[in-house]
This record gives structure tokens, C-alpha cells and sequence, in this order.
């Protein structure tokens, strides 16, 4: 049961012909929508060889060669925290409640981990509800980079199609980063309010959603990182989203995989401005 509704969520649905309803919606937004299926070469499953549960928690381990963890809640409607934990690097999360699988990377390399879940009890004050020591082993250092995951979750998504079109006769890992380049400085602009309700707190928990980028063409600095690694991703080159400082300034970007081995730093919002930054420190990556 629980598998058929991963499946469901994570794997790409879209059919080959769309209803006519749909098409006049799309039609309406002017979203070009693609003929022929796109290609999604990595697909999180929650295959349940590998599980660990307790009181409405399951975490699915089955697949951490491949740079993932699969976690699910269910029957909680307080705010639930996932730490991710590898030595003394600490990755945390928000959990959604509502019994589906999320994809949570694997990013800090091989080794032990620890998975822990919080509950709110009330305010700023947690209890711990789930505790799992988990041991890594990756198939690939950079696959982390390639799979969708909470952040970057580039499945089911109009923005995979034009990611598609866009790399088509792209033959290297460098020209599919131009490509890209290309469609986010023609095409998404920055979105100033949604920027002042996140550091006023008026939003409290965000997420970046590819498709709201994508359609709307505007986003954050989040957002830009976001669809950047997805569509990169979804073409096969390992990108990472990061989350640090650029200058002064709170900030993410991403690093490419190129194809002689070395990391590109891209910076969306800044180079849709025509700006640069002189220095950046990175935080977290994902």
C-alpha cells in the first residue's frame, strides 16, 4: 500500500496526451506542452527491503547506495522536524504529516548516520520521537547530486519537459548548463515580494516548488537553485544546491559537474541582474 502511494508521488505520471481541459489551462498560462515523454533516469523508491518504524514513523533505508533516505509520518498534525546527522555535520528538516514519503539526500559521504525525528511540544521545544543509526555506503559520491529529494524535487514537473527540449542536442555537461543559463536569464525574474515575506517571517517554512517557478517566472534565490538543479539533474549532470553567503548576503547558487571533473559555481539571481558576488561561503548543500 504505502509503496503503490510512492510510486505514485515520486514516479513521473504525466501522459502522452493531455486532457482537453488541461490543455485549455495550460493554453491560457501560454505553457508550451511537449509531445513525446521526457527522460527520468532517477526515480527514489521505497522498496521496504530495507525499513525501520515506530508509532506512525517509517523510515526507508533500501537505497542509501544510491544517496537517499525515504521518511513518512503519519496520523501528526504538529510541526515535525528530521535531523540528519554524520559526524559533526547536521542537516535539519521540516516533515510533512500526512503519511507520504519525502526524499531526504545523503550528502555527507560515506560513514554512519544518524536519522532522528523531533515533535513539537510546543513553541521552540521538541521531543524526540524517532532515533535510527543508519551505515552509508555510496555506489557514487555524486549521486546525491542526481536524485530528486525534498528541496529539489524536479519529478512530475512541466520544468523536466522544457529541461528536455532545452538540453536536446546538448552534448556535454557544460553545454546543458548553457542551455539552462539561457532559459532562466531570459525567462525568470526576481520575485521581491515573496522575498520580504520570507525575511519578515510572514512565510515561516518554505519550500521551493519547481513548477510555481517555472509557471509564474519569478522566484527567490531558493527558487532559482532550486529549478536550476532540478532541470540539470533531470539531464543527467550532477548539480548541487547551496546555501551560504554570497558577500554579506544569506544566499543560494549551485555547483555543476562538468565533464573533466570539476565543480562550476552558478549563481541564477545574480546573473539574471547582471550582478556578481566577490566572495561566497558555503553552509549547507544539497
Amino acid at each position: 500500500m504505502r509503496t503503490a502511494r510512492v510510486m505514485g508521488r515520486y514516479r513521473r505520471a504525466v501522459p502522452r496526451s493531455v486532457g482537453a481541459a488541461l490543455l485549455c489551462a495550460l493554453a491560457a498560462a501560454c505553457i508550451r506542452v511537449p509531445v513525446a515523454a521526457a527522460r527520468v533516469d532517477y526515480i527514489p523508491q521505497a522498496s521496504g527491503e530495507v525499513t525501520y518504524s515506530k508509532k506512525g514513523t517509517t523510515l526507508d533505508a533500501s537505497h542509501t547506495d544510491q544517496g537517499y533516505v525515504m521518511m513518512l509520518h503519519e496520523g501528526n498534525l504538529k510541526r515535525l522536524k528530521l535531523r540528519i546527522t554524520r559526524a559533526d555535520q547536521v542537516f535539519d528538516y521540516d516533515l510533512n504529516g500526512d503519511g507520504n514519503y519525502e526524499v531526504f539526500p545523503l550528502q555527507m559521504g560515506d560513514g554512519a548516520y544518524q536519522v532522528q525525528l523531533y515533535q513539537q511540544v510546543k513553541d521552540t521545544k521538541y521531543s524526540l520521537a524517532f532515533s535510527q543509526k543508519i551505515k552509508v555506503s555510496l555506489a557514487d559520491e555524486n549521486l546525491p547530486y542526481l536524485y530528486p529529494s525534498q528541496y529539489v524535487n524536479y519529478l512530475d514537473t512541466l520544468a523536466l519537459y522544457e529541461a528536455d527540449a532545452l538540453c536536446a542536442d546538448a552534448a556535454t555537461a557544460l553545454d546543458k548548463l548553457k542551455a539552462v543559463r539561457g532559459y532562466i536569464k531570459a525567462n525568470i525574474q526576481y520575485d521581491y515580494l515573496k522575498a520580504q515575506q520570507v525575511t519578515s517571517g510572514q512565510i515561516k517554512i518554505y519550500l521551493p516548488n519547481l513548477d510555481d517557478t517555472y509557471t509564474s517566472k519569478r522566484g527567490i534565490c531558493f527558487d532559482y537553485a532550486a529549478l536550476v538543479a532540478g532541470m540539470l539533474r533531470s539531464q543527467g549532470v550532477p548539480t548541487k544546491m547551496i546555501i551560504g553567503y554570497a558577500d554579506k548576503q544569506y544566499h543560494a547558487w549551485n555547483a555543476v559537474l562538468l565533464d573533466d571533473g570539476t565543480w562550476a559555481r552558478y549563481d541564477g539571481t545574480l546573473d539574471v541582474s547582471n550582478s556578481k558576488a566577490q566572495s561566497y561561503a558555503q553552509d549547507r548543500w544539497y
